[in-house]
């Protein structure tokens, strides 16, 4: 895990809350045999920190002090229990083949779940379909699928390392 303490002094984003949110040049569909990761941290109370989604209609990945949640597009949703958890940390969302999808943490697993199948459209990095589905919190470091990978250091740094899906802060 990454020092909880690093919000003061890192140069990782960190969202508000409140309107910070990363678009994407184009969205990437997480389908079968997919994964999303990315660095996060774990919100503390009832703050929730969505570290990605489709910004109008379609499924979110969130952290609350207590849930990990991957909810496809279609709403149906995997959840895992993260109480205790504290700081920012590694996450990784793995779909596999018959609607399972696998949550580690710190390369450590935590089971999987399943799912009604479908597909998780991500068209922005802390940002999902809801108003209330917004980024609170540190989110760097992101991998999707190896179509798209972001450094998520400071504003101007989202630049897509793999390909040319830069992300744009707004």
């Amino acid at each position: 895990a990454l020092d909880p303490n690093e919000r003061g002094f890192s140069q990782r984003m960190f969202f508000d809350g409140v309107d910070d949110k990363v678009t994407l040049d184009s969205e990437i569909v997480i389908s079968t045999e997919a994964f999303f990761e990315a660095h996060a941290e774990i919100p503390i109370g009832s703050d929730r920190n969505c570290m990605a989604g489709k910004t109008s209609s379609g499924g979110d990945i969130i952290l609350t002090a207590s849930q990990a949640t991957f909810r496809n597009d279609g709403d149906s949703a995997a959840n895992w229990d993260i109480s205790g958890l504290t700081g920012v940390h590694q996450f990784r969302f793995e779909t596999g083949s018959g609607n399972s999808v696998s949550l580690f943490i710190d390369g450590v697993s935590q089971g999987a779940e399943f799912i009604v199948a479908g597909a998780l459209t991500i068209s922005a990095i802390g940002k999902g379909r809801f108003t209330t589905s917004l980024g609170f919190g540190i989110i760097s470091d992101v991998n999707i699928n190896d179509q798209a990978s972001y450094r998520g250091y400071g504003i101007d740094d989202w630049q897509d390392q793999i390909g040319s899906n830069n992300g744009t802060v707004t």
